[in-house]
């Protein structure tokens, strides 16, 4: 069974060159608007969020940035490391989690009026117990606004296929040969995390499961849906 260990390993790996994603052009640029825009239309400044699993910390920033109290955290510790040393000028925080007492995060309950997630459940092994707790640290009627890989998504679909190819050697001696004639690359350490891949009818069974109404989805021409619920009053 996949560990949060071997994401963590991936990540410290990936560390160095994460930010490359983000910025002017960048293909990851757009999640930052996906997450700005729910959260305007949702909270107000100042309002206390949560960027769970937050990388380098570049949502985060620009969240901060346009008037948000947001705390930024991550099991990867080198991802926080840059994170740290990038916006320290900005007096943000980000905080490493500590793998032996996930899913529990150190934050008191019902702490944030939001908590955003950007492609980090599709991990998670124990899945329902993390929504649990993000339940727990949300206010009621507070928000969990989150992407997943979109599974109608043609990218998918090739994943998918190549996922289970590639447990045969014939065929990963066949990709890697194909890979370096076409200067492409595909990173199956990265298909072998991605464990959660679920129709959305079965991400919104689970939600409603943990104590969550589904407020929005949205696909876009991405791989990626986005998902904002609404943390179920228990009152």
């Amino acid at each position: 069974m996949l560990s949060e260990k071997k994401v963590q390993f991936f990540f410290d790996a990936s560390a160095t060159r994460w930010s490359d994603n983000y910025g002017h052009t960048r293909k990851m640029n757009y999640r930052v608007d996906q997450f700005l825009n729910a959260l305007k239309s949702r909270l107000r400044a100042n309002d206390a969020v949560l960027d769970f699993g937050c990388g380098t910390g570049e949502v985060t920033g620009s969240i901060a940035a346009a008037g948000f109290a947001i705390t930024g955290c991550d099991l990867s510790s080198e991802m926080i490391k840059k994170a740290n040393t990038k916006y320290q000028s900005a007096g943000l925080n980000f905080l490493a989690l500590q793998e032996d007492f996930l899913p529990r995060l150190p934050f008191l309950s019902k702490k944030f009026r939001a908590i955003i997630s950007s492609s980090v459940f599709e991990y998670l092994p124990a899945l329902d117990e993390y929504f649990l707790e993000m339940k727990r640290l949300l206010l009621d009627d507070g928000y969990l606004i989150f992407t997943v890989p979109n599974s109608k998504h043609p990218i998918r679909k090739i994943e998918k296929i190549l996922f289970y190819l590639n447990r045969y050697c014939f065929f990963s001696w066949l990709f890697e040969q194909a890979f370096q004639i076409t200067k492409r690359r595909i990173d199956f350490n990265y298909l072998e995390i991605s464990i959660n891949r679920f129709s959305t009818n079965e991400w919104l069974r689970r939600l409603a499961a943990n104590g969550f109404d589904m407020e929005e989805i949205s696909a876009t021409k991405t791989p990626l849906l986005l998902i904002v619920a609404k943390n179920r009053s228990t009152l």
